[in-house]
């Protein structure tokens, strides 16, 4: 799967995968970025809590604090996902949500 990382973790992997290579000179790394998790600190209502969420969420996340607002085929473009995964990834952030309001 090749997918239109944000820069931010475009530069973290970089950093890692330099560290990976020094300390393990013959193992190959190979990221599966459909497994991949995220946690990310957030302040929501005067509330500080840690979020866990897999890559692919938040890259639509990190994609519309950048941009507000997109249709389904930008978004789809712009994080070079195929219409069945975003939908499910959309669908989940849509349900997570709806129930925390």
């Amino acid at each position: 799967m090749s997918l239109n990382l944000p820069k931010e973790l475009i530069d973290a992997q970089a950093t890692f995968i330099d560290f990976y290579n020094k300390t393990n000179q013959f193992r190959s790394l190979e990221f599966i970025y459909p497994l991949c998790t995220i946690v990310i600190d957030a302040n929501l209502s005067n509330c500080k809590c840690e979020i866990t969420m897999t890559l692919l969420q938040f890259m639509i996340i990190a994609y519309f604090d950048r941009a507000k607002q997109a249709s389904f085929k930008e978004l789809q473009a712009e994080l070079n996902f195929d219409e069945e995964t975003l939908k499910k990834n959309l669908h989940s952030l849509v349900n997570i949500w709806l129930e925390s309001c």
